[in-house]
């Protein structure tokens, strides 16, 4: 319960006043002792501000915001790649990859959409779990091919982890941005696998980092496991 600061001074004058009358009566009391005096007994108080918490305001947890034209600000989590989030519908996605991306006719025969960017990087792989299914499975940043095919503007154009890796980072920062990762050779034909494991939330969702044989990151896949698609058309 709340307390005026006025109500706090009465409070607070009484309760001087009564050990006041108190120590008199120790005093008078002729058995050689003497009261306790009020500030042996009494306890400090809190004051408001001891006891009020800390209102956490919108501005202190920013939420990150991205350019759909500029993919060098979407971020590879585990809830996918940018505006693309796996396990959302794939309904719309068109038309939220046509501001950085050439977006290809539909494909009879794959599930698959391989989109080109418009002003260089690597290309963006989306995947659902079939035709007739309209859930996104798989995001893939990159296809496979050893970063260094790519121009040094192309590899800078690459989204990236919120620690930084991205398409055309090399093996050493894979390893330092992720220490406790281990790589596998034998996830992918020709690449060494450092999957990044989620946890809490993000439980039993995987980065999976393709690490190409020139020692470069070729691809980052979002994915539900820890062995990356080896295709996307079968």
């Amino acid at each position: 319960m709340r307390v005026s600061r006025r109500h706090a001074f009465r409070a607070a004058g009484a309760g001087l006043a009564l050990l006041a009358g108190l120590a008199l009566a120790g005093c008078s009391s002729g058995d050689g002792t003497s009261g306790t005096s009020p500030s042996e007994s009494a306890s400090p108080s809190a004051s408001a501000s001891d006891t009020v918490a800390p209102v956490v305001t919108p501005s202190e947890t920013p939420t990150p915001e991205i350019d759909l034209a500029s993919p060098t600000t979407w971020k590879v989590t585990f809830a996918g790649v940018g505006p693309l989030d796996l396990g959302a519908s794939r309904s719309g996605e068109s038309a939220v990859m046509a501001h950085a991306y050439t977006v290809p006719n539909p494909s009879t025969t794959c599930p698959a959409v391989f989109y080109s960017p418009t002003h260089g990087g690597p290309t963006l792989i989306v995947s659902q779990e079939s035709k007739t299914a309209d859930t996104v499975s798989v995001v893939s940043v990159g296809d496979g091919r050893d970063a260094s095919s790519l121009s040094a503007t192309e590899r800078a154009a690459s989204p990236a982890t919120v620690a930084g890796i991205r398409v055309g980072s090399t093996e050493a920062a894979v390893k330092a941005a992720y220490p406790g990762v281990t790589g596998r050779t034998d996830l992918a034909p020709n690449t060494t696998v450092f999957a990044v494991a989620g946890t809490g939330d993000d439980a039993g969702r995987f980065i999976d980092i393709g690490v190409g044989t020139d020692g470069l990151v070729s691809t980052l896949t979002v994915f539900t496991s820890a062995t990356p698609p080896s295709e996307y058309c079968g």
